[in-house]
């Protein structure tokens, strides 16, 4: 049995200066929680997920192909790609534990300065000798300023090769330069302090251009402006600072400023370009122009729809100047291209930006479905190119976001398909005392076609999904029916011209919004606004908040719990699909139920509870009890049942793993396995079928790790033992940071791939297993 990865989705942190781009390389990186992330630009996919920090991870920064982060728990890493595994070569750590809010570098030589500022006002510079081959960073010098000084950002330059420039603004508006001279040493000296803004200095920027000659030191505000330096050395031999240019443009505090330089080969003439990303939800880029002299704007792009962001938290430039990004609240990623003289909104990495709680294949295994604490539930499937296959021998088939089913206003906790005779349907749970079921749209069902190749049919007339302001629940918009042929055509006419619809919102209020059918992952505007699911029934019965849903194998019975306040708030919920009726409650345990599972064939149900015991019942005969078992000593955590056979495990904080069989004809349960995990169990999953004659369980752990065990299971001798010899540890690197909360098998049934997927922190991977 081998493991491969497959796919990896994790949002942005809400941190400024998280985002950066490596322009030899074409690869983004930002910190997702305390992880740092890094994608491909070219095919929006995340290549890898670097584990190494315990704090929130707020800066990230490429120095050649050398990589910098650094997190809330005042911890520096340097990393490098070694055997194409990403290692951390070097390390910092505050013995004090402040956080890091700026960091910069210079490169001089062979060897490279790092300046970074933390947030009790200390500025500290460390050197490395060997650029190549970095093993130590020595601090040569440090600064104080104290808290009610405290150093927002910091810069490192250099001027005609010889002098070291760092700049630093603080929370009190204030540019302090301070230089240093390579050739006599390292130690900084107090060289002029520049005053102008009148508030405090978010950002900072530097470009040497005329050969090193001149440099351009950009600062961004949040009195809206931006200043423009311009370091040169006069006759005397002495650094002149003038102000070059006030830019005033925005409406919003300045959050990031990003510099570009573009160099003819022919006549070695210089353009500079400067991106300023703003609060006011935009990004512009400016240059000065040639004749006279003036920095102006010339590209303006950003958020100017309905559904508007929070604004912008940081951008840069992309390796060639034609391409920027930047990133806002909630998870927001903006990616934009130059495609004939327009600015165009491109597809790029999407992910939770709040802990994802649990996922959910569907019937076929084409998609995946993820609720998170971020209020959102989404939807990855595999997008199947076929022109870039033909032209890529090395294309790769992964998944992408394309749909974003439920835009919610309470944390979602659970979810589960419904694999009844209504296709994609899935029921969820959130901070609220009701469930609530979605059902796909024919836009869907045409967009997945598209993209995955597969082959849906519409079973609605549900064309999509709106949400009004201020409300929780999606208000359906239904397709026209077509009466006659001359309908039909008007029909089909208006879907060429993409017509748009009227749709009233509030009675005061009247918008115009499209449905389209894509044949390519949406970008992250049209996810928010295009991609709801209608919600097709309301589902109450709880008085607390819901904490688990599951849906019998045929979809005809849902079972659901919630937390518990009082004694009698112990039991779960049976309803039915048929009429989406509760049928009875079921009250069996001392305090509250946190999972429940059917049996292979949906006779049989087994509830877990945090008093430590599990309940068989006989689902036939109307969730008749069959047993009760005390066996663990902590809190059950999950259960599952075997794919194809009458046995199941429960996984409990007490590290144990223990498997049952029941005795169908005699109806009684005997422990036949028990197994000591590394650390607090933390979900459960059995592989969908039996492979090699065995059964394969897949564990999530507290901790973050994965361990797959293969069991060989004897129903006639009731026996179990485990293939030692076969268990299969996860790789470091695609270990979580964070405890893994839900983990899922499938095979898609078309492909035949045996896909696992789990979910730990703000991060989904998905693997193909094979055996």
């Amino acid at each position: 049995m081998s493991i491969s990865f497959l796919f990896g989705s994790s949002g942005i942190n809400e941190t400024g200066k998280t985002l950066d781009w490596n322009k030899e390389t074409n690869i983004i990186s930002y910190g997702s929680l305390n992880s740092v992330v890094l994608a491909d630009v070219n095919s929006s996919r995340v290549i890898a997920i670097l584990n190494g920090h315990k704090g929130k991870v707020s800066i990230t920064k490429w120095l050649n192909n050398f990589l910098l982060t650094a997190d809330s728990f005042g911890v520096l890493l340097l990393w490098k790609e070694i055997d194409n595994e990403w290692q951390v070569v070097c390390k910092i750590e505050d013995t004090e534990k402040n956080s890091i809010n700026s960091l910069d570098f210079v490169v001089i030589k062979n060897s490279f300065l790092i300046a970074i500022s933390n947030t009790q006002g200390m500025v500290q510079i460390f050197k490395c000798d060997n650029l190549s081959a970095p093993k130590e960073l020595k601090k040569i010098q440090e600064f104080s300023f104290g808290y009610y000084k405290l150093i927002e950002c910091v810069s490192l330059s250099i001027l005609n090769n010889e002098t070291v420039i760092l700049a630093m603004a603080n929370v009190q508006s204030k540019l302090l330069i301070y230089t240093s001279n390579v050739n006599e040493g390292n130690e900084f000296k107090i060289y002029q302090e520049l005053r102008g803004h009148k508030d405090w200095i978010k950002t900072l920027d530097t470009i040497v251009f005329n050969d090193g000659k001149e440099l351009f030191l950009a600062s961004g505000s949040q009195d809206n402006y931006i200043r423009i330096w311009r370091f040169f050395t006069n006759k005397e031999k002495e650094i002149e600072i003038v102000l070059e240019s006030v830019l005033g443009e925005h409406d919003g505090w300045i959050q990031s400023v990003s510099w570009w330089k573009k160099t003819n080969t022919k006549s070695q003439k210089e353009k500079i370009y400067l991106l300023s990303v703003s609060m006011d939800k935009t990004m512009l880029i400016w240059k000065q122009d040639p004749k006279s002299k003036i920095w102006v704007s010339h590209v303006r792009v950003g958020d100017s729809g309905r559904y508007k962001q929070l604004g912008y938290l940081g951008g840069c430039f992309g390796p060639n100047g034609k391409s920027i990004i930047a990133h806002g609240f909630k998870g927001f990623l903006g990616l934009y291209s130059k495609k004939n003289k327009e600015w165009i909104p491109q597809m790029t990495v999407t992910g939770h930006f709040d802990i994802v709680n649990e996922i959910a294949w569907d019937s076929n295994g084409d998609y995946l479905i993820s609720v998170s604490d971020d209020e959102t539930s989404r939807l990855f499937s595999k997008w199947k190119d076929l022109k870039e296959k033909k032209q890529n021998s090395e294309y790769l088939e992964t998944f992408y976001e394309i749909a974003r089913p439920q835009i919610h206003g309470y944390s979602l906790k659970t979810i589960d398909y419904i694999n009844n005779n209504t296709p994609n349907l899935y029921i969820s749970g959130a901070d609220e005392s009701f469930l609530r079921v979605y059902e796909g749209t024919t836009t869907f069902v045409k967009t997945i076609n598209a993209i995955s190749k597969t082959n849906y049919k519409p079973s609605n007339n549900l064309l999509g999904a709106i949400l009004p302001p201020l409300k929780l629940s999606s208000r359906t918009i239904y397709e026209k029916k077509i009466e006659n042929e001359k309908e039909k055509e008007n029909e089909n006419e208006n879907e060429k011209k993409n017509k748009k619809k009227k749709i009233n919102i509030e009675e005061d209020e009247e918008i115009e919004i499209t449905f389209p059918v894509y044949d390519s992952p949406p970008i992250q505007d049209d996810l928010q606004n295009k991609t709801l699911w209608p919600e097709v029934q309301k589902m109450y019965g709880h008085e607390n908040p819901v904490l688990s849903v599951r849906a019998s194998h045929n979809g005809k019975l849902i079972i659901s719990s919630a937390k518990s306040m009082h004694q009698r708030d112990n039991y779960f919920i049976v309803w039915e699909t048929e009429n989406w009726q509760l049928v009875q409650k079921i009250q069996e345990h001392k305090s509250e139920i946190i999972k429940t599972d059917f049996s292979f064939d949906d006779s049989f149900l087994i509830s877990i509870s945090r008093d430590r015991t599990f309940v068989l019942y006989d689902v036939v005969n109307s969730f008749k009890v069959i047993n009760k078992i005390k066996e663990h000593s902590m809190p059950i955590i999950d259960c599952c049942w075997s794919p194809d056979h009458y046995f199941f495990v429960t996984g409990s904080r007490d590290k144990a793993i223990k498997g049952w069989i029941l005795d169908k004809e005699k109806l009684t349960i005997k422990n036949v396995f028990n197994y000591e995990a590394s650390d607090e169990i933390s979900c459960l999953n059995f592989a969908p079928k039996m492979f090699n004659d065995s059964l394969y369980l897949a564990i999530g752990l507290k901790s973050g790790k994965i361990e797959i065990l293969q069991l060989n299971v004897d129903i006639e001798k009731q026996s179990c033992s485990m293939v030692t010899n076969n268990k299969v540890f996860f790789p470091e690197k695609h270990f979580f940071t964070q405890p893994v909360n839900s983990i899922k098998w499938c095979i898609n049934n078309s492909s035949k791939e045996v896909l696992l997927a789990c979910c730990g922190g703000f991060t989904i991977k998905i693997f193909n297993v094979f055996f």
